[in-house]
């Protein structure tokens, strides 16, 4: 929808139904690579990674999915 990232502790987005889903919308997607974390910390390493997200967002064709740690990210899939 109006082709804003989607920002996810929710591993389970990469299996199964999720990865159609995923392709079918053309999502651009970023998980946190732990779901455990308390909010504080899930804003701190979104935001520690805010440039490498915008600069992804804007040069990698979608769908995508990378995975958000404290100090950088990943590329998962496809």
């Amino acid at each position: 929808m109006h082709g804003w990232p989607i920002l996810s502790a929710d591993k389970r987005l990469r299996y199964d139904v999720g990865t159609r889903l995923l392709a079918v919308h053309r999502a651009a997607v970023f998980q946190l690579a732990r779901g455990d974390l308390p909010g504080r910390l899930q804003v701190r390493w979104l935001l520690n990674n805010l440039v490498e997200i915008q600069v992804v967002c804007l040069q990698e064709p979608r769908p995508f999915l990378y995975s958000v740690y404290e100090q950088h990210i990943e590329y998962i899939w496809p």
